[in-house]
């Protein structure tokens, strides 16, 4: 047990924060498609869950008001998603079922 301990401080956790530091300068903006939303739910699950770290408050207040705003821009009033690919609604439905979506 003490080894998990010591891979989760050492290696996995500064991972997981080095990777969504990442993620929070480079979101797919440019294409503003179910890759953003994504983008924007990642960052929530990482403030929600990792509340004890400095940077959590604004993982999760980006992720939340992202993801937000993209699902009221690319969900249509009839629940389908605006680029009407079956594919598209259900990796967007899916995202949004899921726990933390």
């Amino acid at each position: 047990m003490v080894h998990g301990r010591l891979f989760w401080r050492s290696r996995l956790a500064p991972s997981l924060w080095q990777q969504t530091q990442v993620l929070r300068a480079n979101l797919e903006r440019d294409l503003v498609n179910n890759h953003l939303m994504a983008n924007y739910r990642a960052l929530a699950w990482m403030g929600l869950l990792f509340k004890g770290w400095s940077e959590a408050g604004p993982w999760r207040d980006i992720g939340l008001t992202g993801l937000w705003e993209q699902m009221r821009l690319q969900v249509l009033s009839d629940g389908v998603h605006d680029e009407r690919s079956i594919s598209y609604h259900t990796l967007v439905l899916q995202d949004l079922l899921e726990p933390g979506g």
